[in-house]
């Protein structure tokens, strides 16, 4: 643990927000395991977050391929239970990818594919207002 509210594991980084988003970075190749989950859990209980409501996910790899994120985004999907999940895809790639899963999963999550982070956060937040 780098902080009160900060992670670091060697597949992912967390962070929760002030704003009670929780930023996973993945660091290499797409891994949501239960040590992962246990650590974001016992992040958000230590933070007075009984459950996890607005997910942001971003990876630090510049391709991934498409197994590995549809795959990514069904695991995440899962982990987040019926939360809202914020994907951060910044190259085109990244964004035919997000909306190929899309497409063919149709995540019963409410699900949004965002050019950069504040984009993300604004979108997480405002549909938490409106709710």
């Amino acid at each position: 643990m780098i902080g009160p509210k900060i992670i670091d594991l060697d597949t992912a980084k967390v962070h929760v927000r002030p704003d009670g988003i929780v930023h996973l970075v993945f660091k290499e190749g797409i891994l949501i395991d239960q040590h992962l989950q246990l650590a974001i859990k016992l992040l958000c209980n230590g933070m007075g977050m009984n459950r996890l409501e607005k997910l942001m996910v971003c990876a630090e790899d510049f391709i991934i391929t498409e197994r590995l994120f549809w795959e990514y985004c069904r695991k995440t999907e899962r982990f987040a239970r019926g939360q809202m999940i914020a994907a951060v895809a910044p190259s085109l790639a990244q964004k035919m990818l997000a909306r190929n899963y899309l497409y063919k999963y149709k995540p019963e999550n409410p699900f949004g594919i965002f050019d950069n982070e504040s984009l993300a956060v604004k979108w997480l937040n405002n549909t938490t207002e409106n709710q």
